[in-house]
């Protein structure tokens, strides 16, 4: 009997979640470290999962829409790729090195064009917008009103060198209520806007970011009594553009929201924000939930973020050991 494919019916697809409390403490370091290697050397992701009649929820690699690997079964409590059954270190060493040849027999090359394909069609598109939206811009520019149209504020990021001074402090045993408040109402705020923008967006509505008025969706010109201006397209842009926190990872933020309301002294303060750190680290190596929600909440590029994370979710020990293997599995690599 397949337990997973009984555990998960075809009605719901499980996450992430699920899968980590299907598999075993061992087994998920496994798929983490599998997924993670994925990630650093080729820029590939855990997708969502889909549905099979065999094996029931299966997980894929790849991006854009282009899958190095399109099946990873779930059978006892080992994850497999074709006929290798992941549960040990030289179960891992052999998926990795399927993964590696599998991209270097032409899907790395295949990955190139589809996504320079994608890019020119993209391109193209955008073109086209960009001077349809200059030709209506030009239609209402005597109604526009420049010192006051698609202005927002946006609550800020918080510093990637405050958390991870917070984190070097609490290291040390040094509890910091002022710098703990600065990053958790920080988080919170920029997490509760998020949330209830988004929620208004949904509905046809925005909310003046001068004096704080529900309007109401209008094809065109959106006028507030205090004299500001929005355009809804504009406004959903800027939204997505400031990576403000929603969409597949809204339940990590909605969490956060929760229990930071509730946080009374420091211990709990802190364990919410490593929680939330974890989350973050999750997503970073698995990319089950699309693209990196770090990006949401903390300042800086992506790839700033992501070394933030990693090195926050792993302690000294796990990283080094982890660093090792890798190290020691490209030289096996190269020997053969």
């Amino acid at each position: 009997m397949n337990c997973w494919k009984e555990m998960h019916r075809k009605e719901k697809r499980p996450g992430i979640n699920e899968l980590r409390t299907y598999l075993s403490a061992n087994s998920m370091d496994l798929f983490e470290e599998f997924a993670y290697h994925l990630k650093r050397e080729y820029d590939l992701s855990c997708a969502p999962a889909v549905y099979t009649m065999n094996y029931g929820w299966v997980f894929r690699f790849g991006r854009s829409n282009l899958y190095l690997i399109d099946k990873i079964k779930i059978i006892g409590d080992s994850f497999c790729i074709d006929d290798i059954c992941v549960e040990d270190r030289d179960s891992l060493t052999a998926a990795l090195k399927l993964a590696d040849t599998l991209y270097a027999e032409g899907f790395g090359e295949r990955l190139k064009i589809h996504s320079a394909q994608k890019s020119a069609a993209q391109y193209e598109r955008t073109k086209s917008r960009l001077e349809r939206e200059k030709k209506e811009i030009e239609s209402m520019s005597s109604k526009i009103n420049k010192n006051n149209f698609n202005k927002y504020r946006w609550s800020p990021k918080i510093s990637r060198q405050k958390l991870k001074t917070l984190y070097e402090n609490d290291a040390k045993m040094l509890q910091d209520e002022e710098l703990i408040d600065d990053i958790g109402f920080a988080l919170y705020a920029r997490c509760l806007q998020g949330r209830d923008e988004r929620v208004l967006i949904e509905t046809g509505k925005v909310r003046c970011h001068n004096c704080g008025k529900i309007l109401n969706y209008s094809k065109g010109l959106m006028e507030c009594d205090c004299g500001y201006q929005y355009l809804f397209r504009d406004y959903m842009r800027s939204f997505r553009k400031n990576n403000m926190p929603s969409g597949s990872a809204q339940h990590i933020f909605n969490n956060f929201i929760e229990k930071w309301q509730c946080a009374q002294n420091y211990s709990v303060k802190m364990q919410i924000i490593d929680e939330l750190v974890h989350e973050f680290h999750i997503n970073l190596v698995t990319g089950v939930k699309g693209r990196f929600v770090g990006i949401n909440l903390i300042e800086g590029t992506k790839k700033q973020i992501e070394e933030l994370i990693v090195s926050l979710a792993y302690s000294n020990t796990y990283k080094d050991s982890k660093d090792n293997f890798m190290h020691n599995l490209k030289n096996d690599r190269v020997s053969k």
